[in-house]
């Protein structure tokens, strides 16, 4: 009776998340509008990140000329940005990490993204001779691993996002990135094919997107979130780089504001629903002061987003920020299309169900009782609700879905990331679009799935889809 109780208290408490009043659209037909607004100025994301590399006479792929010109470039950079509303994130290699460590836990306390950049032959002790995308699966999480742990003891956190040195990267390092648990990066840079660098961009996908387990240039189901820096692919110049925004490339006028024109007009041409437009630099020049010139161009980038406002929704974020909207973005069609099916005279039911009559069968997780689930879906639900017993549970993640797992019976772990989080009879967990979970132990767990938990969102760390959803 308990267990009912608990069942039907957090349908109530779901049904009144899910369905918050909204403003109804109007139109002339008396049916509900739920396409996007006309003339509603569209959304661009635009992400300023810096690569904070190892001074140039540790590192053989260059850096800053002193740790205090490094701090300069850092402290500057985010300032000057900070000053204007917009947070950065700064991808640190571990050594960088390390020497300037108060520096970043400060930036941090005031929003700024800190995650990892990585080059294998300036890592430690230059034991490794080769590029990230040189070395096969196995040696890049051997890497980014001890480099993860060094970043994350120097700082205090452990970095969810990544870029490459030199982007480079091949088909196996965004599984290996999973793996670890990293969520989002800026690995890509489209048009770029500099073959001694193992940094083969030429045909990538462009537009923000999950990153694929097995082709690194084309969209997939993992649960990395890839902004692609923002580049003209159609034009390059020495080492085979495409146009880049890559601040210290040129003036604002004369090399930026060009290829952000030509990636809005494209992104605009292929309707592209999700806009990103992301900018790099690295800590080698002195932001600090207003007369340099690379402190100039960040200045443009300013004045530009200012005006750019006349024509977009400009949101200068994180790139965790941008990956939890991309999120976001996804679950809102989806409910927005459920909204609409309402709005348009089908019924939202009132179900009773009990235990021993609804459907049971395997799944992922064990053996599920189906209380409400796809023969349902409709009838105008808010959320489906599935009684597992777990047995052999394997990880996995939704890309749409949110769950809520309420342990009724028993007790074991909840692994999110990961991590492992001891639960117990009475436990609630959140697991929202993108985690890896999965749990362990002899429970009987009430899954609530919001939307939905739907086959279509399942995804496991390898294979693209599985047969059986919680």
């Amino acid at each position: 009776m308990k267990a009912w109780i608990l069942l039907l208290s957090s349908l109530v408490l779901i049904l009144a998340a899910c369905l918050q009043p909204v403003q109804p659209g109007k139109a002339t037909t008396g049916q509900p509008v739920c396409a996007k607004e006309k003339g509603k100025r569209p959304k661009l994301y635009v992400s300023f990140t810096m690569d904070c590399e190892r001074i140039g006479s540790e590192c053989m792929a260059g850096g800053p000329r002193s740790w205090e010109l490094s701090e300069k470039a850092i402290r500057g950079y985010c300032e000057t940005l900070l000053a204007a509303g917009i947070t950065p994130t700064l991808f640190i290699v571990p050594e960088c990490g390390q020497q300037q460590a108060e520096l970043f836990k400060s930036l941090a306390k005031r929003g700024v993204e800190l995650g990892m950049h990585l080059h294998p032959q300036c890592f430690q002790d230059h034991r490794y001779d080769k590029f990230l995308g040189e070395y096969d699966g196995q040696m890049q999480k051997e890497i980014l691993a001890q480099g993860t742990e060094m970043l994350e003891k120097a700082l205090g956190v452990r970095p969810k996002a990544f870029r490459g040195g030199n982007f480079s990267a091949n088909d196996e390092t965004y599984q290996v990135l999973v793996g670890l648990g990293f969520r989002q990066g800026s690995l890509s840079d489209p048009g770029r094919n500099a073959p001694r660098f193992a940094a083969l961009w030429t045909g990538a996908w462009p537009y923000a997107h999950w990153a694929n387990a097995e082709n690194k240039l084309i969209p997939g189901e993992l649960p990395f979130f890839e902004a692609p820096l923002t580049t003209n692919p159609t034009k390059h110049h020495k080492h085979g780089f495409p146009h880049e925004l890559r601040v210290e490339s040129g003036s604002f006028e004369e090399w930026h504001l060009p290829i952000i024109e030509n990636a809005l007009e494209i992104m605009e041409k292929d309707k592209v629903d999700f806009r990103v437009l992301s900018i790099f630099t690295h800590n080698y020049y002195d932001y600090s002061n207003p007369d340099n010139e690379k402190s100039k161009v960040i200045c443009g980038y300013v004045e530009y987003l200012e005006e750019l406002g006349r024509r977009y929704e400009v949101i200068p974020a994180t790139l965790e920020r941008i990956r939890q909207a991309y999120v976001e973005h996804g679950v809102g069609q989806r409910r927005d299309d459920r909204r609409c099916i309402m709005e348009a005279g089908q019924s939202t039911a009132v179900l009773i169900r009990h235990e021993g009559e609804a459907p049971r069968e395997r799944s992922t997780c064990g053996w599920r009782d189906r209380l409400i689930s796809r023969e349902d879906r409709n009838k105008g639900i808010a959320a489906w609700a599935h009684a597992v017993d777990i047995d052999g549970a394997k990880e996995h993640y939704h890309k749409v879905g949110t769950e809520l797992y309420y342990v009724l019976e028993g007790e074991g772990v909840v692994r999110l990331d990961g991590i492992d989080h001891p639960v117990r009879k009475g436990s609630l967990v959140h697991i929202p679009p993108g985690i890896m979970h999965g749990a362990i132990g002899r429970m009987r767990v009430l899954v609530i799935g919001i939307p939905d938990i739907a086959d279509e969102d399942l995804f496991f760390p390898k294979d693209a889809k599985g047969k059986k959803n919680d």
